[in-house]
């Protein structure tokens, strides 16, 4: 009689035993599958923290607005340079001229007095000449720089790479360029101020000279 009802449960016992493994199965699947999307995010959170991902899609018209108006804000900057450029060419030109017109005017000195004046006027207008040529140097420098921050700016959002430190160290190096170049341009009106009274009195002595013949 046991035997019997042995018989009967075996494939009783069978059946749950298959169900329960199944179910172990489909646990043990599901807890995998969670596993490795859980590893999946992780890595790509790393990824991104790491900087491992170079680029990044650009999500929507919207960012990319954003972004050019961000690279572009120091275009203001090279505005201010571009005036400051026109400012130091005019002075250079006259400078150029006023050189010119001395010069001619050497040979045609009447007295050893004023030939030394226009000497001491010509050597004055070339290191004004100088001084003007190195503003403008520093200044397109400056310029340089300043695209190069731009463009720094521009990518800097499409890559994941950190030059943060980059953009600020070529920022205040346009800045220093900037200001070097205005010194030099402080340092020529110096030397043209300095310079003027004996220009005066060039004049001066002109204007005597030429009376009596008149």
């Amino acid at each position: 009689m046991s035997s019997g009802v042995c018989a009967i449960c075996r494939p009783a016992a069978r059946q749950d035993l298959g169900r329960a493994a199944r179910e172990i199965d489909a646990s043990v699947c599901s807890n995998g599958m969670a596993a490795i999307r859980h590893r999946s995010n992780m890595e790509r959170k790393s990824r991104r923290r790491n900087g491992q991902a170079l680029m990044e899609p650009i999500a929507t018209i919207k960012a990319l607005a954003s972004v050019i108006q961000l690279a572009v804000a120091p275009v203001f900057l090279l505005a201010g340079i571009a005036g400051l450029l026109n400012v130091l060419s005019s002075r250079l030109a006259r400078i150029v001229d006023r050189a010119r017109v001395i010069e001619r005017r050497i040979p045609q000195a009447k007295s050893e007095k004023q030939r030394v004046l226009l000497h001491t006027e010509t050597a004055t207008l070339w290191t004004r000449i100088a001084l003007i040529n190195w503003a403008i140097r520093l200044c397109v420098s400056s310029a340089l720089v300043v695209c190069v921050v731009i463009v720094a700016l521009f990518v800097g959002d499409f890559v994941t790479l950190n030059i943060a430190a980059l953009i600020a160290v070529l920022f205040v190096a346009a800045m220093l360029l900037i200001i070097v170049g205005l010194v030099f341009l402080l340092r020529e009106i110096s030397v043209a101020t300095k310079n003027m009274r004996a220009g005066i009195e060039l004049a001066l002595e002109d204007s005597e000279s030429a009376q009596p013949g008149a």
